[in-house]
């Protein structure tokens, strides 16, 4: 009977709950059907505020992170269009990163990015910095060279066999066996330079440099040379790309940013600062601090503003960019052509060959300006200018005009084949005239883009990435194949170093450094046999104007009207050297 009871009244509350129809005036009109929202009882956001301390000390409440990440992206995905895939592009680069910083701790690497101190040379001739080499390591002093990719250091045997050769007078020397981890390729090996020619065989060993040390690199051991090289200089170490390297293997500097020396560096990126002036007093010091070369990215404390990177033309051999235009005061730009426009960016030459139709119309047309050959024959392709110049020269890249200071312009003195002549550190050394001597072929470069310049900016030669999503660029058989290199300058900041850099100011009318100074000249005889200066002819009595630093440690910078920073040369029956000894590290493939 309850049974029954019961029945009936469910089957009453659900006639009670039943819509009813209206049979009023309104009976053509539908009412709207309500539903009822319930609050479940869930673990909401614990506000502190909602809550005693006590409660608050007790509560138990785990926060949905995924929950309220995904309410984001829910809303996110709603409105912006391609916000999912942008997060899953973003999610997949986190998940690398992740992978690659579980490797290096798997691996016991680093990441690192180090400045290496560098000398400067025989008044800014040639920069170099030390390597080590072998076990026990021993030092040399080589050349950094961005426009060829061999390293080499002089045999303990090695022998001139050029007048004038100095190469093999340097101070420190190698023999081989001294080394127990060197090993014997059995490979001759012969390279030339704008300098000259060195020749020897090839092995492998430890080769270190700025605490990058790797195992197995090979190098050239000279025993042969007719180069002219600054007798403190005891090898080279090029920079430029594999495909150019005369010994064999990959380049040390592309082993060590592939992460071969056991450190995995910020960027695969080399960089430079070249120092101007020299500091001593008394100009007897031909060696001085050099600047810095840093391995794994940049130094911003010594550039201001952005880097302008350019593209390197392919295929890659060397860091060689395309120029646009080369001006100067009171000049209006002149345009380099295609394929003339080819400029190899080499931080081992000392000065800047460019095309005759743009040298001749820049610096040809400055008032007291004459062909070098004209005084001398022997200096066919230079100019002669009057030492108290105060020109600048420009060269502008994609758009981007960077200036070189009059003090670089002015290379070295000719007083005694003219009174207060100097001659131009920009020379003729290539034509796109076939008939011309000086022609050069359309795809080799035209342009050598040497210290004088360089001094001016802050240089980067980078990898740069192989993918849009940054992946760093791979190393590949004789190296990086350079598809994505470039290279790039920024101006120069105002810095003061821990390695003997001096402080760089700049004004408006000349990059170059200012400050108070001292200057003092001197007399060095030199001969065939003295240890001289890529650039500097042998027989000649030269005359430096030496700049030194304040003691509050200022820019050392030319005093007015000194003509500072400008090498005089002497006797015209030493100009019989060719002036191809003035270019310091052109390879000639």
């Amino acid at each position: 009977m309850q049974q029954i009871v019961l029945v009936l009244l469910s089957l009453l509350a659900l006639s009670s709950a039943s819509p009813r129809t209206s049979t009023s005036k309104r009976e053509n009109t539908r009412e709207g059907i309500t539903f009822p929202l319930h609050k479940r009882s869930s673990h909401g956001p614990v506000r502190p505020g909602l809550l005693s301390a006590k409660e608050l000390a007790s509560n138990k409440a785990v926060t949905d992170v995924d929950g309220l990440q995904a309410t984001r992206n829910a809303l996110i995905d709603k409105y912006v269009e391609g916000a999912a895939a942008k997060r899953a592009l973003a999610e997949k680069r986190a998940a690398r990163d992740a992978e690659h910083k579980r490797e290096e701790e798997r691996l016991g690497k680093k990441r690192a990015v180090k400045d290496i101190a560098m000398t400067n040379h025989n008044f800014d001739t040639v920069y170099s910095a030390t390597l080590q080499l072998g076990t026990p390591p021993k030092e040399f002093s080589v050349l950094l060279d961005t426009g060829s990719s061999d390293t080499w250091v002089t045999a303990s045997n090695c022998n001139c066999i050029s007048v004038g050769c100095t190469s093999c007078a340097a101070g420190a020397s190698w023999d081989p066996s001294t080394s127990s981890t060197y090993s014997a390729r059995g490979k001759i090996l012969a390279i030339s330079y704008g300098s000259g020619t060195v020749a020897g065989y090839t092995g492998s060993d430890v080769a270190s440099l700025g605490g990058f040390s790797i195992a197995d690199q090979v190098v050239g051991i000279v025993n042969q040379s007719a180069a002219v090289l600054p007798g403190s200089v005891e090898g080279l170490m090029g920079l430029a790309f594999g495909s150019i390297a005369h010994a064999g293997g990959t380049p040390w500097w592309l082993r060590v940013l592939a992460g071969e020396a056991g450190e995995t560096l910020d960027n695969p990126t080399m960089s430079f600062w070249l120092s101007r002036y020299i500091e001593s007093r008394d100009g007897s010091d031909s060696t001085q601090p050099g600047g810095q070369f840093t391995i794994g990215g940049t130094n911003s404390s010594l550039y201001t503003g952005d880097i302008a990177y350019f593209d390197v033309i392919q295929p890659a051999k060397w860091w060689a960019i395309n120029l646009e235009a080369v001006g100067r005061d009171g000049l209006d730009n002149v345009s380099v052509d295609s394929p003339s426009a080819i400029s190899l960016v080499d931080s081992g030459t000392t000065l800047i060959a460019g095309q005759d139709i743009v040298v001749d119309a820049v610096i040809g047309s400055l008032e007291g300006a004459m062909k070098a050959e004209a005084i001398a024959a022997k200096l066919r392709g230079f100019y002669a200018l009057p030492c108290d110049s105060n020109t600048t020269v420009s060269f502008t890249f994609s758009g981007q005009t960077y200036t070189m200071s009059s003090h670089d312009l002015l290379y070295t003195r000719i007083d005694d084949l003219r009174p207060n002549y100097c001659l131009s550190s920009l020379f003729v050394y290539s034509s796109a005239d076939r008939h011309s001597i000086d022609f050069r072929n359309p795809y080799s470069p035209y342009w050598i883009i040497g210290a004088a310049f360089l001094k001016n900016v802050y240089s980067v030669y980078t990898l740069g990435d192989s993918a849009n999503d940054g992946t760093p660029a791979g190393i590949q058989g004789m190296g990086n194949l350079g598809t994505t290199a470039k290279v790039g300058f920024a101006r120069l900041s105002d810095v003061k170093g821990e390695i003997g850099m001096a402080t760089r100011a700049s004004n408006e009318n000349d990059s170059g450094s200012t400050g108070s100074s001292t200057a003092a000249s001197v007399t060095l005889s030199l001969d065939s046999s003295t240890n001289l200066p890529l650039g500097v002819i042998p027989g000649l009595t030269t005359e430096v104007v030496v700049v030194t630093a304040t003691n509050e440690g200022a820019a050392p910078g030319p005093s007015a009207g000194s003509n500072a920073a400008v090498k005089a040369v002497g006797s015209a029956s030493a100009v019989a050297a060719v002036s191809s000894l003035l270019v310091a590290g052109l390879a000639l493939l």
